[in-house]
């Protein structure tokens, strides 16, 4: 280790003291194997999928997504209303891109304490959602509302 000589040598070695025996202190309260990663790892609750978006593969993701909400033990009901709307996405991003260049997708679900999240993107077109046009029952289920989906 090689201190820099800019005059005052005591300041960087007490830096360097410290940041060893606040390293020890961690490290001797804290389990071996998790030093010094200390952060819980969540490959378990995290599931990330790249795809190309077609039909068979909405659908293919549609159920993987069921599985995982099956074993993070969530509703049924909201599992294959959540499963379904997300295949519902991918079709609509589908159809919104139609003969453009190859489009792709990353959904991420994350399984948390306090419930799902699914995170989409994709590399097409920006567009709306939840503006007026679309199915009321689709609008409504993205929105949580049972209104029809207008302003």
């Amino acid at each position: 280790f090689h201190f820099r000589n800019h005059g005052n040598n005591t300041v960087d070695r007490i830096a360097f003291l410290s940041l060893i025996l606040s390293a020890q202190v961690i490290y001797s309260r804290s389990e071996r194997e998790k030093f010094p990663f200390l952060l819980d790892r969540n490959e378990d609750r995290i599931f990330i999928y790249d795809f190309p978006v077609t039909p068979e593969n909405s659908t293919a993701m549609s159920e993987t997504a069921e599985q995982i909400f099956r074993t993070a033990q969530a509703s049924v009901k909201s599992g294959t209303t959540a499963s379904l709307l997300l295949e519902e996405i991918l079709m609509l991003i589908y159809e919104k891109n139609a003969g453009k260049k190859k489009l792709f997708a990353e959904c991420t679900i994350l399984s948390e304490p306090a419930g799902i999240r699914i995170i989409l993107r994709d590399s097409g077109i920006l567009f709306d959602v939840t503006g007026c046009g679309y199915s009321p029952g689709f609008t409504a289920a993205i929105r949580g509302s049972e209104d029809d989906g207008c302003p």
